[in-house]
């Protein structure tokens, strides 16, 4: 073969490489299209956003729906949603940029500087900011969000240093790891006092304002209107609805209230694809990254805590993630250094979960896999226990399983979830007919008893209630909350 036959060869098969490559994005893409579509329209979702890096590129970028069903004004890739917990790999962040600027230490204790905070149980003292950053403080979690009567002026953290005097830990700190927002808000104060710059404020001028994320802040007062995403719930008979609140609270603001959109979001995924570095612009060390992705607590399955961050594997290769969820929201963020892939979706909803999404993504765009984020069978008959009777509803449920099993999902907490929604829009009569419909289904499940107690006890009749509590109590002795209602019930007689 000669030198021009071997060179025309190698340029056929680029050719050929590249078309196949194509080809292959092409139909990737176009199940992405498909799949995202076709959740909007299952789950009643007004607006997605999802964006991909791959090769360290922006692979994918697109925006689905309506920024709020009020206006109807399109979703773009601008449109700003309010990300939830996807908040605390940032607050993680911050307190490692300020630990590699020699401020702060991991192992130091959180009252060194919040001299101010203090609670019931001595061992307080003893929580680490190591302890925070990996849900091990044994500080209990939000109960209250007061989203309703939101926070904004700049001494809202530190005010929230104060309110945990009359609280004691769950457990000692560094002895077992449960989740707490609560925990993670106490990061505002902290670099507040160390930095003498709000929570926000830092933010915005270590990172946002040098990455030039113009529509990415912890303040919601800074997002532009024109591009603000509403948040989206099950309002009355079940219809999706602009939510009556917004999920806002600067005394939550490392644990829930940064806002950002796909296109931030994906400079800030090549931030961290490139270990701290953003165009040139070392913003955090490599060491920095290093520590905050090394996996501090292993879970099972190959699963772990590190620094903020959430770890899973993918195909051997460890992913870093986070989700989150509030109060008609949706958002999920998770990279994949070895492979130079990072994702991002948004939902302004929270009847969908977006990382399930992801999940689906990543298994097809690497394995070829075809995972199904089936729809809750709860969701999908949850009008026609409204419109119906309970014999009806059996009748569907039924024959859905039969017929669709593919295509809904049947787990054990779906109609057990529909029966408190009932409660919540005051179907009384219709809760229980699903609350005992639940126990024909799982009979062996004590928690399910109490399901139908809590349901009369709504209903306003106490005896029934008091009977299924006691039926609970006879399947699982130990349940310690049917007993505490027996007792309630049996000492109001």
């Amino acid at each position: 073969m000669n030198k021009n036959s071997i060179l025309a060869f190698i340029i056929l098969f680029k050719i050929s490489y590249t078309s196949a490559q194509q080809n292959d994005r092409d139909k990737t893409e176009i199940f992405i299209d498909s799949l995202i579509q076709l959740k909007l329209k299952t789950f009643e979702v007004p607006g997605i956003s999802i964006g991909i890096i791959k090769d360290n590129k922006v692979w994918y970028a697109k925006s689905f729906g309506v920024q709020s069903l009020h206006t109807q004004k399109p979703l773009t890739n601008k449109s700003v949603f309010h990300m939830a917990s996807v908040s605390k790999p940032f607050a993680a962040t911050a307190i490692m940029k300020l630990v590699e600027d020699g401020k702060l230490k991991l192992s130091d204790k959180l009252i060194q500087y919040l001299p101010t905070f203090s609670m019931k149980s001595e061992q307080y003292k003893d929580i680490t900011l190591q302890h925070i950053l990996t849900h091990t403080s044994g500080i209990p979690d939000v109960e209250d969000y007061n989203w309703k009567s939101p926070e904004y002026d700049d001494l809202a953290a530190l005010r929230y240093v104060k309110t945990f005097q009359d609280q004691k830990l769950e457990f000692i700190p560094g002895k077992e790891h449960e989740y707490s927002n609560a925990a993670y808000n106490l990061l505002a104060a902290v670099v507040q006092n160390v930095t003498k710059k709000t929570f926000e404020d830092y933010m915005q001028q270590t990172f946002f304002n040098k990455m030039e994320l113009q529509n990415t802040s912890f303040s919601k007062l800074d997002v532009n209107s024109n591009l603000a995403t509403d948040p989206h719930v099950e309002a009355a008979h079940f219809n999706i609805d602009k939510a009556n609140i917004y999920p806002y609270n600067r005394i939550h603001a490392p644990s829930s209230t940064l806002h950002s959109n796909v296109d931030d979001m994906l400079l800030w995924a090549q931030l961290y694809l490139n270990k701290g570095n953003f165009k040139n612009q070392q913003l955090f060390s490599k060491n920095t990254y290093k520590q905050l992705t090394q996996t501090v607590i292993p879970f099972e399955n190959n699963r772990g805590m590190c620094l903020g961050w959430f770890t899973s594997m993918v195909n051997n290769k460890k992913m870093f993630r986070h989700s989150g969820g509030d109060e008609g929201y949706s958002t999920f963020f998770g990279f994949l250094p070895e492979e130079n892939f990072a994702i991002t979706i948004m939902a302004n909803s929270d009847t969908i979960i977006t990382e399930y999404i992801a999940a689906v993504i990543i298994q097809k765009m690497y394995n070829n896999k075809n995972l199904n984020y089936k729809t809750p069978i709860s969701f999908a008959l949850r009008k026609v226990i409204l419109e119906k009777d309970i014999e009806t509803f059996k009748e569907e449920y039924h024959k859905l399983q039969k017929n669709a099993s593919n295509v809904y999902a049947f787990g054990k907490g779906y109609l057990d979830g529909l029966g408190y929604d009932l409660l919540d829009n005051f179907y009384y009569e219709k809760a229980v007919g699903i609350f005992k419909f639940n126990l024909e289904l799982q009979p062996e499940v004590a928690g399910f008893y109490d399901s139908v107690g809590d349901g009369y006890l709504a209903w306003n009749k106490p005896q029934k209630a008091l009977l299924w509590f006691k039926k609970a109590n006879e399947k699982d002795p130990k349940k310690k909350m049917s007993l505490k209602k027996i007792k309630q019930l049996e000492n109001n007689r």
